[in-house]
C-alpha cells in the first residue's frame, strides 16, 4: 500500500495553508493542507460541486500505522480546521497519521451557510429583552437565514448526516486507506454510528466520546442534562470537606444571585465584545455557566465564579462573556439546525419547566429552536435513520458524569446496540473525555492501539478518590486576567516594551557597575551617587523577580486550572504581591536620588537613568491600573 500522502497527491488538491492563523504550521511539513470535490446532490449528474478542506497530520512515528484517525467534530455545524492548533501534540498522532475536515456547509468548506448567523445571535443575547422576544428574535433571524440561502440555490435538504458519510467515505477512497478508525466527539458521535451503520467495512475501531443516541428525543433534552450537571458538581461539593467548609450553601447560593439577575441585570461594557455593552440576564448567566461545565479543568472555579456573581463582579463577568462569545463564534448555527432537525425531527420532545422550577427559561437558547424546526418544510424526514442498528465494531463509549449536553444515560442508550462496545464513565469530568484526565488519554490510546482488547480501568477507580480538586482558597484579582490578555493575545507593545525594557536596563546598570567595580583606576563615586546607583538597581531587580514570578504563576494556573485566570491567581501566588510595596518603595527613593544626583551626573547617566526613571513610572501605573497588590 502506498503511503497516505502520495496517493492522495494523485487525487487531492493540495494547497498552502488555508487557516486564518497558520503561525503554528509554518514551516511544518509534517502538516498537508488540501481540498477535494463533492457533488451538493449526488442525485443530479449537473449537480453545483462542493469544496471540502482537509489537513492530514502526519503521525509523529517514523513508520505509522497504515489506518489513519479521522476526527468527527460535533456541534453538529461546528468548526474543525479553526481548532486544529489544539491537535498539533495529540497523543493519537504517536502512532497514526490524524486526519482532520470541515463538513460541507461549516468553516472552511463549502458554501457559506450564513457565516454570521451565530455572531447575530449572540448579539441578541447581549441585549436587554424578556426570553420570549429572545425566542422570536432568533427565530426570524434563523428563518431569514434559510430564505437567503435558498436565493442562492442551495439545497437544504443536501445537508445532513447521510451526506456527510457519503463525502466521509469519498474521502477514504481518495485516500485509499482500507480501514481507519473514527474518533468522534459530541454531535461527531451521531455521524460515526451513521457511517458504522452504512460503511462497516472501511472501520477498524470507533471512539464515541460523549455520545448522542440515535433513537432518542435529543432536541429538547438541553434542559434534563444542565440539570444534572449542577446536582452533580453541588453534590461533589458538597460531600468534599474542602468545598463544603468554604461553599457550606453552594446550590442556594447559585440560585439566589441568578435570580437577582431577572429583576436586576448587569450591565457591562468591553471593546473585546464585539458588540460592545452586555446586558448580564439570568439566562444569559445560565447559558455562560452551562458552557464553563463542558470543561472538567474549570470545576474547582466554578464555586468561585458563582460567588462572584453574587457579588455582582463586573470584571469577572466581562472576562467571562469575551470568552462565551469566542467560543460561540465557532459554530454555524444554519447548519446545527438543519443537520439536528433532519436526525431528530421525528423525535422532538420539548418540555417546558414549570414555573416554580428554578431553572425556567435556563436555556431558552435552545428551547427557541423549537419555532424554527416547526417551520421547516425543505427537509422530507426519514425514519429509518432514528432506528437502532446493531455493530460488532470495536468500539469505545466515553462519558463524563458531569457533562451538562450529553449525560452518562446517552452512552448506556448507545452501548445498548454496540456488542463490541466498551462504555467508560468517568466521574468529575464533563464535555469530551478524551480531552480530559490523563487516564481517559491513556485509555484511548491503548483502544486505538488495540481494539480487541478491554482497556485497563484501573485508573478510573483513582479519580473516584478525588474526581475534583478542589480549591480552598485563591489569590482573588480579576485584573490579572485583563493583564494576561494584554500580553498574551493583544500583545499590547506598551506593557511588553515596558517590560523589556525594563529587563534591559537592569542589565545594562549591572554590566556597568561590574564593570566599575573590577575597573583598576575607578574614581570613588560620591556617596548620593552610590545610593543612586544601588536603589535602581534593587528597584529594577525586585521589578523584574515580580513580573517574572508573575508569569510563572499566570501560566501556572492557566495549565492548572484554567478558568480560575478569571478570578485570579491560585493562592500559593499571593506572598509575591507583598513586593509591590518594595517596589514602590524602592521607585520613592530611586526618584529622590535621582533628583539630588541630577546636577552631579554625567550626560549620560542623566538620560540613562532618567529613562529607568520613565519605565519604573510605567510599571507603577500597570500595577495600579492591575491592582496587583495582597
Amino acid at each position: 500500500m502506498i503511503s497516505l500522502t502520495l496517493f492522495a497527491q494523485l487525487k487531492l488538491e493540495f494547497t498552502d495553508c488555508f487557516l486564518e492563523d497558520c503561525s503554528s504550521f509554518t514551516g511544518d511539513e509534517s502538516m498537508h493542507f488540501a481540498y477535494y470535490y463533492v457533488p451538493e446532490n449526488r442525485d443530479n449528474p449537473d449537480s453545483r460541486m462542493l469544496r471540502i478542506s482537509v489537513l492530514i497530520m502526519k503521525s509523529n512515528a517514523d513508520q505509522p500505522a497504515v489506518d489513519p484517525v479521522i476526527f468527527l467534530n460535533g456541534g453538529p455545524g461546528a468548526i474543525t480546521l479553526n481548532i486544529v492548533a489544539r491537535f498539533k501534540d495529540h497523543y493519537l498522532r504517536d502512532e497514526r497519521d490524524f486526519i482532520f475536515f470541515d463538513y460541507r456547509g461549516v468553516g472552511l468548506s463549502d458554501p457559506d451557510f450564513c457565516e454570521d448567523l451565530q455572531m447575530e445571535i449572540l448579539e441578541l443575547l447581549s441585549a436587554d429583552m424578556t426570553a420570549e422576544e429572545f425566542k422570536q428574535k432568533k427565530t426570524k433571524l434563523t428563518l431569514s437565514c434559510f430564505e437567503e440561502l435558498k436565493q442562492e440555490g442551495l439545497e437544504l435538504d443536501r445537508y445532513n448526516s447521510t451526506e456527510a458519510i457519503l463525502d466521509l467515505e469519498e474521502l477514504r477512497n481518495l485516500l485509499d486507506v482500507q480501514e481507519w478508525n473514527l474518533y468522534s466527539i459530541s454531535y461527531g458521535t451521531r455521524i460515526a454510528q451513521a457511517y458504522m451503520k452504512n460503511h462497516p467495512e472501511g472501520l477498524r475501531s470507533v471512539i464515541l466520546d460523549s455520545p448522542v443516541p440515535v433513537n432518542f428525543p435529543l432536541l429538547g433534552s438541553q434542559l434534563d442534562a444542565y440539570r444534572n450537571s449542577l446536582n452533580e458538581l453541588f453534590t461533589y461539593c458538597k460531600n468534599n470537606p474542602i468545598c463544603h467548609e468554604r461553599f457550606p450553601l453552594l446550590e442556594d447560593q447559585y440560585f439566589r444571585a441568578i435570580e437577582l439577575l431577572k429583576d436586576d441585570p448587569l450591565t457591562l461594557y468591553s471593546s473585546d465584545i464585539p458588540v460592545g455593552e452586555v446586558i448580564v440576564n439570568d439566562y444569559l448567566a445560565h447559558l455562560a455557566f452551562h458552557q464553563l461545565l463542558y470543561v472538567r479543568d474549570f470545576y474547582p472555579a466554578l464555586p468561585w465564579l458563582f460567588e462572584a456573581l453574587e457579588r455582582r463582579d463586573k470584571v469577572v463577568f466581562s472576562n467571562m462573556i469575551e470568552a462565551l462569545f469566542e467560543r460561540g463564534q465557532n459554530i454555524m448555527h444554519a447548519m446545527y439546525m438543519i443537520m439536528s432537525y433532519y436526525d431528530y425531527g421525528l423525535l422532538m420532545d420539548f418540555q417546558q419547566a414549570d414555573e416554580s422550577d428554578p431553572l425556567k427559561n435556563a436555556l431558552i437558547y435552545f428551547d427557541a429552536d423549537e419555532l424554527v424546526y416547526s417551520t421547516i418544510d425543505f427537509i422530507q424526514l426519514d425514519s429509518s435513520i432514528i432506528e437502532p442498528f446493531y455493530s460488532d465494531i470495536p468500539t469505545l463509549i466515553l462519558t463524563g458524569t458531569h457533562d451538562p449536553i450529553t449525560p452518562p444515560d446517552f452512552g448506556r442508550r448507545v452501548q445498548k446496540y454496540l456488542t463490541e462496545a466498551y462504555w467508560l464513565d468517568f466521574p468529575g469530568v464533563g464535555h469530551g473525555v478524551s480531552l480530559g484526565p490523563d487516564c481517559a488519554r491513556d485509555i484511548t490510546a491503548e483502544f486505538v492501539s488495540n481494539p480487541s482488547v478491554k482497556p485497563d480501568q484501573a485508573c478510573i477507580a483513582e479519580l473516584v478518590e478525588n474526581p475534583i480538586d478542589w480549591l480552598s482558597d485563591i489569590y482573588y484579582n480579576p485584573h490579572i486576567a485583563n493583564f494576561s490578555k494584554n500580553v498574551v493575545i493583544n500583545r499590547s507593545p506598551v506593557i511588553i516594551g515596558s517590560l523589556l525594557s525594563l529587563l534591559l536596563l537592569f542589565l545594562i546598570s549591572l554590566v556597568r557597575g561590574l564593570v566599575y567595580r573590577f575597573k583598576s583606576n575607578k574614581v570613588e563615586l560620591a556617596p548620593f551617587i552610590r545610593r543612586r546607583n544601588t536603589y535602581f538597581q534593587l528597584t529594577a531587580l525586585l521589578s523584574v523577580v515580580f513580573f517574572a514570578l508573575l508569569f510563572w504563576y499566570i501560566y501556572y494556573t492557566v495549565d492548572n486550572h484554567t478558568i480560575l485566570i478569571l478570578l485570579g491567581l491560585v493562592n500559593e501566588s499571593r506572598w509575591i504581591f507583598f513586593l509591590v510595596y518594595f517596589i514602590l518603595l524602592g521607585m520613592a527613593f530611586s526618584l529622590n536620588w535621582y533628583i539630588q544626583s541630577y546636577y552631579q551626573s554625567s550626560g549620560f547617566d542623566k538620560v540613562f537613568y532618567g529613562l529607568m526613571m520613565f519605565v519604573f513610572f510605567i510599571v507603577a501605573v500597570l500595577i495600579l491600573l492591575f491592582k496587583m497588590f495582597p
